[in-house]
């Protein structure tokens, strides 16, 4: 979910700063790219070092679980805890009016390289627990 909300993100941005070079920009859309990219394989391999180095419980893996997944979505309740109603409703329009767009229609094949590498993350930790 985290990939593909970085992907969307991402082109929602692209929409807005179309044909401009903004410096500031630039670094959110690195930060996403990194988000979109390597934070799976990040996950990945705190999920394997928690499988490998801690006793296998029940309880041990539904914490590590829990941990995992508060990181991971860390950002989305800090963004509802500080953004203002006005924010969010800007939020919305601007991605409201980068749906509407054309380019914006070629989201399906960001939707399938997000489960290609989400298939690829878990194909390298059965390999690595074997």
């Amino acid at each position: 979910q985290d990939v593909e909300e970085a992907a969307t993100e991402e082109r929602v941005m692209d929409h807005h700063l179309a044909g401009s070079l903004n410096i500031p920009a630039e670094i959110v859309r690195l930060a996403l790219r990194l988000r979109r990219c390597y934070l799976p394989f990040m996950a990945t391999a705190a999920t394997l070092v928690l499988l490998i180095t801690d006793n296998i419980s029940a309880k041990n893996i539904i914490l590590n679980f829990l941990s995992i997944t508060f990181i991971s979505e860390s950002d989305n309740v800090l963004a509802v805890l500080f953004l203002r109603t006005r924010h969010k409703e800007t939020m919305d329009k601007a991605a409201k009016e980068a749906h509407e767009s054309e380019e914006f229609h070629e989201l399906k094949n960001a939707f399938f390289w997000a489960r290609v590498q989400g298939l690829f993350c878990v194909v390298i930790l059965i390999i690595a627990l074997y």
